[in-house]
């Protein structure tokens, strides 16, 4: 999974806080032969990294990745949890990250995540942050 770990501002005394910024897009209908062949998911990865150049907060460090696989398209799966774990204790270990401080942030299908895992896993995240998101429908 391509993503990039960006440091804006200077870290804080107790260690820096991470912010966990999800992209939209999701998934395609169609079946692609890459993982990473689906243009909107791009786009929107690098919609985040330009929010982190001209709107996010510094002081702060941000890993934002670009969706696993556009074929599923969805961050919320238990393959994408398990990285996020992955993330968070390679970063408190190797990059001086508060652990008290883990934030989620994300737009569209990503602020869906950033909806839905904090109520899954309340002690993982010391706040979280959905831009444009919404619910699956019921039917």
């Amino acid at each position: 999974m391509p993503y990039v770990l960006l440091a804006k501002g200077r870290k804080p005394e107790k260690g820096w806080p991470l912010v966990i910024a999800l992209h939209g897009g999701g998934g395609t209908g169609e079946k692609l032969e890459h993982p990473h062949a689906w243009p909107v998911n791009t786009r929107e990865w690098q919609a985040q990294m330009a929010l982190f150049e001209r709107v996010y907060p510094g002081d702060a460090l941000y890993f934002i990745p670009r969706m696993a696989d556009d074929n599923d398209g969805r961050w919320y799966y238990d393959y994408c949890q398990e990285m996020y774990d992955q993330v968070i204790r390679r970063a408190i270990l190797f990059r001086d990250v508060d652990p008290d401080r883990i934030y989620i942030t994300g737009i569209s299908e990503g602020g869906y995540t950033a909806f839905r895992l904090p109520g899954n896993q309340p002690g993982r995240f010391a706040a979280a942050a959905a831009m444009a998101a919404a619910g699956p429908p019921r039917g």
